[in-house]
């Protein structure tokens, strides 16, 4: 087995502390809807403005090894930003790199000290010879003579060697993921305020040389200051490493919360460029000759699994005589190759463990000191094996992009056409929170002041899926939307509004499935291929969305019984993986009334005990029913919304929500979960933008009718609404309602600009508010 038996002890007695930990603390404080604000040392004279209750992004750790901490203390930059947070009464989130490391330029004097560094150096003021250095993990863990801190050798901390047990030239051979050729790279960044006169003075250009960008790209243009790997998450040591350092961190440093970049990552989303590093290689050996009979060995000319390598198996082979290697490594054919299956099912396993272990490793430290401490991280939600991360991420904070091609992802496209729900509830249902930060990047054309109102509707977009917009990250060409005054307002509606808005669950009549293994078999070596599954799952989700539906994500490893009847109508869009177990699932919920439509190659593969493999025949011809609706087009990917209207017209059902507005407002319907007793809310967002102009056309008045839940029947209806445009001038918007026969709502909507939220209480006939809290403690 490829874990050591020590790691899996480890992994259990973490998994056994994490359930004792979770029950012993009755409310976390992240789990109401918190506002963020990344890097704040960025926008520290502006923090109190912006209405937010977390700072993420303060202490940047786990490129450089610990050096990262000793020299951020010796700057004392990121303790004055610390002192700041608190004097706001802010959460304090520290930053901790997962998936990369390297090294940055540091500066030493005679006397062996630090003078300064890559970001320090643009102020240095000339005097004193000094001695430039790349200062970072390689150099700590070979415990370097000029060490200004200090190294491995001082906490104890064994060496990384490679599979068989040689040392390696550098740390970064053995840690660094590579490419199907086995080859690794730097990511090189840039201090654009070095000059060359400073670079040849200090000696920088001794040790560096430039780059060059466009002008847009952040950090790629000047001369380079530091440079970077990504990382193997297969390497068994280098996840020792990262535990013992996070532990350090969260001892030392006594955050809130700890976000992870990279968490989640399984390097398989491009797997020829990132897929082979040599631990993966190494490892995926002992975990075939676990996975694999020697009948099947021996039928795929697999002499020796000790000599097997997975690489050379890429490389040499073709589907048709005469392939080249580009269109062989792209041929569909991949998605069926039991090899190919096994190695990305042991990428997903393997790496999933070393997030898993290193949230944990957070968690038993801050259980150490008292500390409820939130870990969460850029979990991408649409990228492969992300949703197998539930339990593991207390909020996926996660970076999306809606201009542009995001990894093999097409953009969406801002409003008035563009939707981002469907990245943000799979964010939500990955988070133990139940919502998601979500950093929304925009051209920096369209960032900061004059695109104020683009920022606004987004964020209430966000707020109306399950996600709170972050605000201040950026990175390379990805920017930030708002200013700091358009951040204050929409986070002043949240703060003031975040009892009512938090703990909330989407009222959902359609449950549109989300499968991680479905993922896998749609990545051939080089990369996913959107067209078998996600374009699919994307157009569904937009169509729901555009078409008022009331839709939540069904993650594919909640289809069971008691999951499916919270729904009336199940969608499958092109879940090619579902189970035996899974599949009688869906056959009791229709026998009982349930409805399941099933479009593209829904249910032609097995599941992870068969490694993902075609079936003979789709699972369908085993049940058939009138309320399954089955139909091997790519409906959703191509966007053919009669089709979809008609999969939806089920004789014996009707949508919970009618309403007279167009495709341009959005309605999303939730249960509150934090009253004592249930308030059922309505979010309506107006999507009517001019992006160019920044100019919002307010709705026209709307009419909506709700039938009503089963809760409601009986019970006298209290209606409020709030509106955070007239809530900053101090006025309330007014619904007229009406109550119709069969248990039916209907609302008189007024104009509104950006965003509405209506809170619908039922309580008994004869209510009256004197006696309101003995009614909210009965209930």
């Amino acid at each position: 087995m490829f874990l050591t038996i020590a790691q899996l002890c480890s992994l259990v007695s973490a998994l056994c502390f994490g359930k004792i930990l979770a029950n012993s603390v009755k409310e976390h404080w992240w789990e109401m809807l918190t506002p963020v604000v990344s890097d704040p040392g960025r926008i520290a004279k502006d923090l109190q403005k912006i209405n937010a209750i977390v700072g993420r992004g303060v202490y940047h750790n786990g490129w450089y090894g610990y050096w990262a901490l000793d020299d951020q203390r010796r700057t004392k930059h990121n303790e004055y930003i610390w002192r700041l947070l608190d004097k706001f009464g802010m959460r304090k989130v520290l930053y901790y790199d997962s998936g990369e490391a390297g090294d940055y330029a540091i500066f030493i004097g005679n006397d062996g000290k630090v003078v300064c560094n890559a970001w320090e150096l643009p102020w240095w003021d000339g005097k004193g010879a000094m001695t430039p250095y790349w200062f970072g993990l390689d150099a700590f863990m070979n415990d370097v003579d000029w060490a200004p801190y200090p190294t491995a050798k001082s906490y104890g901390l064994p060496p990384f060697t490679m599979p068989d047990g040689t040392k390696p030239k550098s740390v970064y051979d053995a840690i660094a993921r590579r490419d199907l050729h086995g080859q690794w790279q730097f990511d090189f960044f840039s201090n654009p305020k070095v000059t060359d006169e400073i670079a040849q003075k200090s000696g920088l250009a001794n040790i560096s040389s430039k780059q060059k960008a466009r002008e847009d790209v952040a950090e790629k243009s000047g001369w380079i200051t530091v440079r970077l790997i990504h990382v193997d998450f297969s390497n068994p040591q280098l996840l020792d490493y990262r535990c013992r350092e996070i532990k350090r961190l969260v001892r030392e440093i006594r955050p809130d919360g700890v976000h992870i970049d990279n968490h989640g990552d399984v390097n398989i989303l491009y797997p020829y460029m990132q897929a082979f590093g040599v631990w993966s290689v190494a490892g995926f050996r002992q975990w075939l000759q676990k996975h694999a009979t020697p009948e099947q060995l021996s039928e795929w000319r697999i002499d020796s699994v000790s000599q097997f390598d997975i690489r050379e198996y890429v490389l040499n082979k073709r589907f048709q005589a005469g392939q080249k290697l580009m269109e062989a490594l792209s041929d569909l054919r991949w998605t069926e190759d039991p090899i190919w299956l096994r190695f990305l099912l042991f990428k997903v396993e393997t790496e999933l463990n070393f997030h898993k272990a290193v949230y944990q490793a957070a968690k038993e430290a801050a259980a150490e000191i008292g500390c409820d401490l939130m870990v969460g991280g850029n979990v991408i939600p649409l990228f492969p094996a992300r949703t197998l991360l539930r339990g593991w991420c207390d909020i996926a904070c996660f970076e999306w992009t809606m201009t542009k091609q995001f990894g093999p992802i097409r953009p969406s496209g801002l409003p008035p056409e563009g939707r981002v729900g469907h990245a943000t509830k799979v964010g939500a249902a990955i988070s133990n929170a139940g919502y998601c930060w979500a950093t929304v990047y925009v051209p920096r054309e369209l960032s900061g002041e004059g695109h104020e109102n683009l920022h606004k509707l987004l964020a209430f977009e966000c707020l109306a899926n399950r996600a709170l917009l972050d605000y201040g990250h950026w990175f390379l060409d990805g920017y930030s939307l708002g200013t700091v005054e358009s951040v204050g307002f929409v986070n002043k509606f949240v703060t003031t509004h975040q009892k009512l808005l938090s703990k909330r669950k989407p009222f959902a009549e359609v449950a549109l499935v989300y499968c991680p293994y479905t993922e896998l078999t749609s990545i051939t070596p080089i990369g996913v291929k959107t067209s078998l599954f996600l374009d699919e799952y994307i157009g569904w989700a937009d169509f729901l969305s555009k078409n008022h539906f009331q839709w939540d994500v069904l993650l594919s490893q909640d289809l069971t019984t008691e999951d499916l009847r919270r729904f009336s109508v199940i969608v499958m869009p092109s879940i090619r993986v579902i189970t035996d177990e899974q599949f009688q699932a869906l056959c009791d919920y229709v026998r009982s009334g349930g409805r399941v439509i099933a479009t593209g190659t829904t249910g032609t593969r097995f599941g992870v005990s068969e490694y993902l493999m075609p079936r003979p025949t789709p699972i369908w011809a085993k049940f058939q029913h009138a309320r399954m609706r089955i139909t091997d087009g790519y409906v959703g990917a191509n966007r053919l919304e009669a089709e979809m209207k008609q999969l939806l017209d089920f004789e014996d059902w009707q949508p919970i929500l009618w309403t007279d507005a167009g495709k341009t407002v959005g309605f999303y319907l939730h249960w509150n979960g934090s009253m004592n007793a249930p308030i059922l809310t309505l979010d309506l967002v107006n999507y009517d933008i001019d992006v160019a102009t920044d100019q919002v056309k307010p709705t026209s008045p709307i009419k909506v009718t709700l039938r009503l839940p089963k809760y409601f029947v009986n019970r006298q209806i209290d209606v409020t609404t709030h509106d955070p445009e007239l809530e900053s001038v101090g006025q309330k918007a007014k619904v007229k309602v009406d109550r119709l026969p069969g248990g039916k709502l209907h609302l008189h909507i007024p104009t509104f600009k950006f965003y509405l939220c209506i809170a619908i209480n039922g309580y008994p006939s004869g209510f009256s508010h004197k006696n309101h809290s003995k009614e909210v403690d009965e209930r």
